[in-house]
């Protein structure tokens, strides 16, 4: 069965509102999934979840199993509970090995990514780890650049671009320095590769990339803006998570355009 119509043209997408919070209703969304993947037929795959999130949630995973595990994860600070999240993910994809348990690992991250974009929160589950989600503008430009990078074998600008990601995503504050300087290396190593000289810096290769008037200009003050606020850390001018978003959703489209195939 195809998906839904609302899926398909994208209406389930909800404003991002929220990252540094956990919605009640989110919570509560979530809770439903680890219930239904991980407790009611299976209670002592939860009495062992529940060993895991002891730490992270400071309660015995006695208590948490007598009608505390909920409570618990409703109030919890926000970050907290997004560790839970991590971790019910990571449980489930170590269970791999056990019948049914690799649908369910799938399934949990299905259902997590649904809640998250229906609550309008700014995060998304890929392979165990909350990563950052940007507007649908974002997503694309950024998932077009991996895929360019990974096909055409730059696996240094990929790396890097990987990396810019999850600078952005560090909770509960965001590496936005971190991210710029990744984000750049990821653009200059594609420049590499596109002008066919693997030592020269991203500001010595822009005329040889064949960028028009005034793109050429936009990337020179791109390079530019990253050398003052972010490679030479200057006092004051400390990037935020909104700028260094903005920088790395430009590299990405860059390094996606650089790294394509001429028509």
């Amino acid at each position: 069965m195809s998906a839904p119509f609302s899926k398909r043209h994208g209406y389930t997408r909800q404003k991002i509102i929220a990252r540094e919070s956990a919605p009640k209703q989110l919570r509560s969304d979530v809770l439903f999934a680890i219930h239904v993947l991980c407790g009611y037929s299976y209670e002592r795959d939860l009495s062992k979840l529940c060993d895991r999130l002891e730490p992270i949630l400071k309660r015995s995973s006695s208590s948490l199993i007598f009608g505390k595990f909920d409570k618990e994860v409703m109030e919890c600070q926000w970050f907290r509970f997004y560790d839970c999240v991590e971790t019910t993910s990571q449980f489930l994809t170590d269970r791999q090995s056990v019948e049914g348990f690799a649908q369910r690992a799938k399934q949990f991250e299905e259902q997590v990514n649904n809640a998250l974009e229906e609550n309008g929160v700014g995060w998304k589950l890929v392979e165990g780890q909350l990563q950052i989600r940007g507007d649908e503008g974002f997503e694309k430009s950024f998932q077009s650049a991996l895929d360019n990078l990974e096909a055409r074998g730059l696996s240094v600008a990929h790396s890097e671009m990987r990396e810019a990601l999850n600078d952005l995503s560090r909770r509960p504050t965001a590496d936005a320095t971190g991210a710029i300087q990744h984000a750049m290396a990821s653009l200059e190593s594609a420049a590499r590769e596109r002008a066919g000289n693997r030592r020269a810096t991203l500001g010595k290769l822009i005329p040889k990339l064949g960028l028009r008037v005034p793109l050429n200009i936009a990337v020179d003050k791109l390079w530019g803006y990253a050398s003052d606020s972010a490679r030479h850390g200057k006092e004051g001018k400390t990037p935020s998570r909104r700028e260094a978003t903005l920088v790395v959703g430009t590299c990405a489209a860059v390094a996606a355009f650089l790294s394509d195939v001429d028509e």
